[in-house]
């Protein structure tokens, strides 16, 4: 039989990433969950964003009974190669400085300049 803390971890994970459910958390019409940025994927890839458990409607309303228990967990840094841990509000703070976190390049030009392009100024 599962325990508390598997059954909580379990009700605080998001059905599409497999992660701990990010801020804001958004619910279906059946109160299925997920996280923001699954849900602003869903977006953009359809034009109305269904539940990935039931196929129901997205509401836009969050759900803030799981993102006051997100800002209380430990949890770690959503961007790979970062190893930071804290608790939700700590991190949210943290992933908005990370230098893992995910940047837009301004470079434009040839796809077969890419290569170079990152090796030069990314790498």
């Amino acid at each position: 039989m599962a325990n508390s803390q598997t059954d909580f971890l379990k009700y605080m994970e998001c059905p599409v990433c497999l992660d701990i459910l990010r801020l804001p958390v958004r619910l279906c019409g059946n109160r299925h969950s997920i996280c923001h940025d699954c849900h602003y994927q869903i977006l953009k890839t359809s034009q109305i964003a269904k539940c990935p458990v039931c196929q129901e409607d997205f509401d836009f309303d969050s759900c803030p009974v799981k993102g006051q228990l997100y800002l209380t967990m430990e949890v770690t840094c959503r961007f790979i190669g970062c190893k930071i841990k804290g608790y939700g509000a700590e991190v949210i703070q943290h992933e908005r400085r990370c230098i893992f976190r995910l940047r837009r390049c301004p470079w434009k030009g040839p796809q077969t300049w890419l290569a170079n392009h990152y090796f030069v100024k990314h790498a």
